[in-house]
């Protein structure tokens, strides 16, 4: 089951591995055997260790993460999560470790579109806006912000179109909205 798994395992002893999976061993460069006998710290990046230290001493069961170090001494950034067992007397951890050098990556990529989507729409003279169903605003462009004279964003979220505008107006815009979400055509 150990080895089925997509995850790297490793199972310590007092802060010893005394099992892994193949999978941790393709992940840190090394055969599984040979981390057999080495501390869970050799295998963590020098400036990770007092991380997983405090982790193992408290017996941190929720998710955490650090960076591990690969046998030829390049670091990369994992997920990991460890459970405290009891097994014939024995006091076990098991931890699994997740490599998360490709999330992290599309993370950063998806920050960075977020932030030209943004920029782009700021900059756009048009008023542009995005409403929830109950009609409360959720995202507005530069422009739009200001066509209610406000001068930030927090200014408008979460407020309706009867909030910030008169209220013949704002059943026009109510009214127009609902025809849109209706009907699923621009007017």
């Amino acid at each position: 089951m150990v080895d089925a798994s997509s995850e790297g395992i490793a199972i310590t002893e007092n802060g010893i591995i005394v099992d892994t999976n193949d999978q941790l061993g393709r992940m840190l460069g090394y055969d599984p055997n040979e981390m057999l006998g080495r501390t869970a710290l050799e295998m963590a990046a020098p400036d990770s260790r007092e991380k997983v230290m405090e982790a193992h001493r408290l017996h941190i069961q929720e998710p955490y993460e650090h960076f591990a170090l690969h046998k030829d001494g390049t670091t990369f950034p994992v997920e990991v999560r460890g459970r405290n067992v009891t097994i014939g007397g024995r006091e076990l951890r098991f931890t699994t470790i997740r490599d998360i050098r490709e999330s992290k990556r599309i993370r950063m990529l998806l920050e960075e579109e977020r932030n030209l989507m943004r920029t782009l729409i700021d900059n756009l003279p048009d008023l542009i806006f995005i409403k929830d169903a109950e009609g409360r605003y959720l995202l507005n462009n530069r422009s739009h912000i200001l066509s209610f004279g406000a001068e930030c964003q927090d200014e408008v979220l979460g407020k309706t179109t009867y909030d910030l505008n008169p209220e013949e107006l704002a059943s026009q815009y109510t009214k127009d909205d609902k025809s849109v979400m209706q009907i699923g055509k621009a007017l």
